[in-house]
């Protein structure tokens, strides 16, 4: 059956490769010879192969028949061979699936192990920069805590120096109208002397 199926994928593609260019004739021909050439020569492949089979099968079947009519002693040396045959090749079989699941899971190790490097050195890296945001974090507060204190620091001084201000104004302010009350008082006296 799966031969057939093939046969049939085969021509389907030769007629796709004939209809993608339909005016050049002599190449679709020679395009269509060639596939078809390939296709007759696995179609014998296979035949021939079964017909092999078939052979083996008679020769089986007829070492079955003359098996039968032997002896019991022959019948025993010849199922020993048979199994001898069948449990080389089977052993053979065995061995090479070993093979390639022992390569399939030393390849599947590598990979792991790869992976697993490969997670390491990402939560390395991930733990970096997340080191490095932290440290930037906290220098930029400590620069924002410099700035705070300096404009404080800014401030208080523009408070005393106004309270300083306030201080020498209020003094010179007294001291002005102690002044304009002595200057008033004077003007008072010299007025009533005047009048007197």
């Amino acid at each position: 059956m799966k031969t057939y199926i093939v046969a049939l994928a085969l021509l389907a593609s030769t007629q796709i490769m004939a209809e993608s260019n339909p005016f050049d004739l002599q190449d679709n021909l020679q395009k269509i010879d060639k596939d078809q050439d390939a296709l007759l020569s696995e179609l014998k492949k296979l035949s021939q192969k079964k017909k092999k089979i078939n052979v083996l099968k008679k020769h089986v079947d007829e070492a079955v028949n003359t098996t039968i009519d032997a002896n019991v002693s022959l019948e025993k040396e010849a199922t020993v061979e048979v199994n001898n045959t069948k449990t080389e090749d089977e052993e053979k079989k065995l061995s090479e699936l070993k093979e390639q699941q022992l390569q399939a899971e030393e390849e599947r190790a590598k990979l792991l192990e790869e992976q697993q490097k490969a997670q390491e050195q990402l939560a390395l890296e991930k733990a970096q920069e997340k080191a490095l945001l932290e440290k930037r974090k906290q220098e930029k507060l400590e620069q924002e805590k410099r700035e705070v204190e300096a404009y404080e620091a800014q401030r208080r001084k523009k408070q005393e120096a106004e309270v300083k201000k306030e201080a020498i104004v209020d003094i010179d302010i007294a001291h002005e109208k102690r002044i304009e009350k002595k200057d008033a008082d004077e003007e008072y006296l010299k007025a009533i002397a005047e009048v007197n």
